[in-house]
């Protein structure tokens, strides 16, 4: 598996664009019997201060997730990002988020 958000962009609520960074993406390592990955970002918005944040996925989730190849895959995994970005609360400083496809439509759940 090859998953990169890294030089995406988001429409940032505030106006203007939000470049994703990815810091790392490594098999999540605090047990629960499932292979996990996290892909640590971080969002830069024009104009205000950077956030950091998590996502994570199971490899039956990633699987489920539409699209042929990683770089599909990534960029569902990316709209869903998108619409957590513009609704409220929105993406926050150290949020962490579950990747979950129900009926080909993935979601992203704050914790």
């Amino acid at each position: 598996m090859s998953f990169t958000l890294d030089g995406s962009t988001l429409a940032w609520p505030a106006g203007g664009p939000a470049v994703i960074r990815q810091l790392f993406f490594e098999r999540d390592k605090s047990g629960g019997g499932r292979h996990a990955y996290i892909a640590g970002l971080r969002v830069e918005p024009n104009g205000v201060d950077a956030i950091r944040g998590r996502l994570r996925f199971t490899d039956e989730e990633y699987l489920s997730v539409p699209g042929s190849n990683d770089e599909e895959k990534a960029t569902e995994i990316l709209q869903a990002l998108q619409s957590v970005a513009l609704s409220s609360p929105g993406l926050v400083d150290g949020f962490y988020g579950d990747v979950v496809t129900d009926s080909d439509v993935v979601h992203i759940f704050l914790r």
